[in-house]
């Protein structure tokens, strides 16, 4: 949602509010068809994780008209397969990272990084 939002993917229209998840204030589309779309991708990426077959996630934002990259994310996933926080399974996005249950705070501050990369490009 974040890289949507920073790279006005869709139209000013297309609202996006901010909620209050994993301690930290994030911006979430309120369209119904983006958060459909998006839902239907995070579900496959999920139903993944059991067998461990995801070790990262690409996004490519393209031209519509030249099909020219424009922007490409790579996001590392490292599953910490015991870890729970607040119930969610935690994620790092940090490349050779040690196995090991990770507070809230780390998952947060993590989370933060990622969106300042976000805003900084």
């Amino acid at each position: 949602n974040s890289i949507l939002y920073q790279r006005a993917i869709y139209p000013s229209e297309c609202l996006f509010h901010l909620v209050k998840q994993y301690g930290l204030n994030l911006l979430v589309s309120s369209d119904e068809s983006v958060r459909a779309y998006l839902k239907q991708i995070l579900a496959h990426v999920e139903s993944r994780f059991p067998n461990r077959k995801v070790n990262k996630l690409v996004m490519v934002i393209t031209s519509r008209e030249t099909r020219e990259v424009l922007e490409r994310w790579q996001f590392d996933v490292v599953l910490e397969t015991d870890t729970e926080v607040h119930g969610l399974n935690t994620l790092c996005s940090c490349r050779n990272v040690k196995q090991k249950n990770k507070t809230e705070k780390e998952v947060q501050s993590e989370i933060a990084a990622i969106l300042r990369q976000i805003t900084a490009n």
